[in-house]
């Protein structure tokens, strides 16, 4: 990965002294201008930062140095001819750089955590407020211990707002990345079930995402969704607490916006933006221009149209509330018949089961007829069957239908493919690692 240094291109010095490293005084007065993570990437006078993960980056400092590199952020010194700033932990490091060159009251730092939905809000508040500051914001979904410090070192020294997106999927790791964002405004968008399986139960879950909070500058405010009881706490002294309700008619109405009441992630989305918006003094005219460019935003859910058949890929995750939430907007789609393909929401936990029962009693009454694919099909099958779905082979009536699929990618398109019969809505949605936007490449090949 290459991290083009804005806010983070300071002397090494000046970063020695930061890091409590040695200082390599063959670089007095050279400033990096490009942090990068993989050797094969540097240039000339980058520099290299050995991470340890699943591979050590120690093992590639020689090749960093054979293409140029100007130094290195490592644990250890090597053999490698090159300056080298000895740290005790790189990654560690990094947090450390990033939040030295952001500290103070300038730029506005806003972070960004919740079990579903933190991407959506993050675009959106980054859509809104650049109406009037200089916004910098996460690219994609860069939020864990190494994305938040590569989002802080690379914000432009204009910028006047950072919106960073904070994301965990293990207990005790929210307060490090508070410590790095020290956070001045905080939105919570959900506490839902997504990485449960980590944590035990939601209580321990909300409990980790309130941690945000806990390196917060005061003054500020954290923003959560109305009627959350595990969002009903007392912040920490001198933080305001927000409860937030999604982006009503009324609203729609006052700012000129369409309301579409079943696409729940865009109404709150519309919500925190114009809550942040107000908090950080934009006119009605300001909020007016930022919330039609947050109204045309895409959002993760893509949908397109093949030979009369609308495909909605919904597939960059799963938890229950994002899938009952897909389901809930598929529901809106009355002509030609709704056709839902789900497969596994994985880390879950011990009640993995459980909620895919759940789901699939969910999912029969939202569409017509469902496909069940992955390790927990046979959980969805049974939900489905409890609220009166039966099986594809029992013929067209007055009651869903489902499909309990075994096979590869492809023959689940193919399958898919022979239920068509034209104007139908097919909604996509299972865990990431599923890639189901493969699935539906390979179905927009069988249609064609």
């Amino acid at each position: 990965m290459i991290i083009p240094l804005e806010r983070g291109a300071i002397p090494y010095g000046e970063l020695a002294r930061i890091l409590q490293a040695p200082f390599p005084h063959a670089l007095c007065g050279t400033v990096p201008t490009r942090l990068v993570t993989h050797a094969s990437e540097v240039q000339s006078g980058d520099l290299f930062c050995a991470l340890v993960g699943k591979r050590d980056g120690h093992d590639y400092i020689h090749e960093a140095c054979e293409h140029g590199a100007s130094a290195v952020i490592s644990e250890r010194k090597t053999e490698a001819d090159i300056p080298h700033l000895i740290v005790p932990s790189v990654s560690e490091a990094l947090g450390v750089w990033a939040r030295a060159v952001t500290a103070g009251a300038s730029p506005i730092r806003i972070g960004v955590t919740g079990s579903v939905g933190k991407t959506t809000v993050k675009d959106a508040l980054r859509a809104a407020l650049s109406v009037r500051y200089r916004v910098h914001a996460t690219h994609g979904n860069q939020n864990n211990e190494l994305g938040l410090p590569f989002t802080l070192l690379s914000a432009p020294r204009t910028s006047e707002v950072l919106v960073c997106e904070v994301g965990v999927s293990h207990p005790d790791e929210m307060e490090p990345l508070s410590d790095i964002l020290r956070p001045h405004l905080s939105v919570i968008t959900c506490i839902g079930h997504a990485h449960i399986g980590a944590f035990g139960s939601r209580e321990r879950i909300a409990e980790e995402k309130r941690a945000l909070l806990s390196h917060a500058e005061g003054g500020g405010g954290v923003f959560v969704p109305m009627g959350e009881p595990l969002l009903s706490f007392l912040p920490p002294r001198g933080i305001r607490r927000t409860a937030v309700l999604p982006f009503s008619q009324r609203e729609a109405e006052r700012f000129s916006l369409p309301y579409v009441e079943e696409d729940a992630p865009r109404r709150f989305a519309l919500a925190y933006a114009l809550a942040l918006s107000e908090a950080l003094g934009l006119t009605e005219a300001e909020c007016k221009e930022g919330l039609s460019r947050v109204f045309s935003l895409q959002t993760r859910r893509k949908e397109e149209v093949c030979k009369d058949v609308t495909l909605i890929d919904d597939g960059y995750n799963a938890s229950p509330e994002s899938v009952m939430s897909a389901l809930d907007y598929l529901r809106t789609k009355g002509e030609g018949g709704r056709i839902a393909v789900l497969g596994d929401m994985l880390e879950l936990g011990e009640e993995s089961a459980a909620f895919h029962r759940a789901v699939g009693r969910y999912a029969a009454h939202s569409a017509d007829i469902l496909v069940f694919f992955g390790a927990y099909a046979s959980e969805y099958e049974r939900g489905a069957r409890a609220a009166g779905a039966k099986e594809l082979t029992a013929g067209e009536g007055g009651h869903p239908r489902y499909l309990h699929f075994t096979g590869t990618r492809k023959e689940l398109a193919h399958a898919i493919a022979t239920l068509l019969r034209g104007k139908e809505f097919v909604l996509f949605k299972a865990s990431r690692a599923h890639a189901v936007e493969k699935t539906v490449a390979l179905l927009k090949e069988e249609l064609k």
